[in-house]
């Protein structure tokens, strides 16, 4: 079994701000999110075994292209039960909810569960936060002309992110 999600990767740019934005954001105690696993996810899929994935793949394959996506991350925001410090954006972006819609019921359609709460589309920066932090800072334009299936696999200290398949969002 695989731990996956369907998710938006940054490129460098992106990549650069939200870790400059980091460095000035950390206290002692926090744990900064590797910058190679930052990433948007549109939906957590939790276990799925070799066929399901194949299902996923095949029905993303055929699924409806999509038009490109820009979120505005323009907040910062303290989740005090995970323990994090995260983006998000005053004003999501509609056709990022679109997408979250059209993968959440191509998972459905194939008897897997997802979570039913309403999505809030995030970047988490920091681990193990114990408090808010407050800082100006220029909002993050998350531009993407792609989504993807990432697996999360245990690593040494955390665990590391790994694209398994890109899809393009054409419009």
């Amino acid at each position: 079994m695989k731990r996956l999600f369907f998710a938006l990767w940054p490129d460098d740019a992106i990549r650069r701000q939200c870790e400059e934005l980091v460095h000035r954001l950390l206290k002692p105690g926090d744990r900064p999110v590797n910058p190679g696993n930052l990433h948007v996810t549109l939906v957590f899929l939790g276990a799925v075994g070799d066929v399901l994935e194949s299902a996923m793949v095949r029905a993303a394959d055929e699924m409806k292209k999509l038009e490109p996506v820009t979120i505005h991350f323009d907040e910062l925001s303290f989740w005090r039960k995970p323990g994090i410090i995260c983006l998000t954006s005053s004003n999501p972006d509609d056709k990022a909810m679109i997408l979250v819609e059209h993968l959440s019921a191509m998972v459905s359609s194939l008897d897997h569960p997802i979570d039913e709460r309403a999505y809030r589309p995030h970047v988490t920066l920091i681990r193990k936060a114990k408090q808010s932090v407050q800082t100006e800072f220029e909002p993050i334009i998350w531009h993407s002309n792609t989504f993807c299936l990432v697996e999360s696999c245990a690593a040494p200290g955390g665990v590391d992110y790994r694209v398994i398949r890109q899809w393009p969002l054409l419009g």
